[in-house]
């Protein structure tokens, strides 16, 4: 399995960063997500979902970028307009679904935030 380094993110609440993620399932990099139909993450006792929020929270982006000499396309969250609470999540997970997976495919790697005014 491929070592894959623990991500610490920070959300500026009101602000429109965001936060670019490259996937990973069993140890491999999911280079394709055009067929994605939905995503979630769950942040602290909140499990925010794209098909609520009209894709305004979590936006995937089809356009490659070179990750590890891999072209792949990135899952694309964008969390400041949520008003999470501040503090600090850790474990925050992500979960992707296709036609294929309609159940969810759970990534790997859950990741830590940073929740600021």
């Amino acid at each position: 399995m491929a070592d894959f380094p623990v991500i610490s993110e920070i959300v500026y609440n009101g602000r429109d960063n965001t936060i670019d993620l490259v996937l990973v399932n069993k140890g491999s990099i999911l280079t394709d997500l055009s067929g994605v139909t939905r995503a979630t993450i769950k942040v602290g006792s909140d499990t925010l979902d794209s098909a609520a929020t009209g894709g305004g929270s979590i936006l995937w982006w089809t356009d490659s970028m070179t990750y590890r000499g891999t072209s792949t396309d990135v899952l694309k969250i964008k969390l400041g307009a949520q008003s999470l609470a501040t503090g600090e999540y850790t474990g925050c997970d992500v979960v992707v679904y296709d036609a294929t997976n309609t159940n969810g495919l759970q990534v790997e790697n859950p990741f830590k935030l940073t929740v600021t005014a």
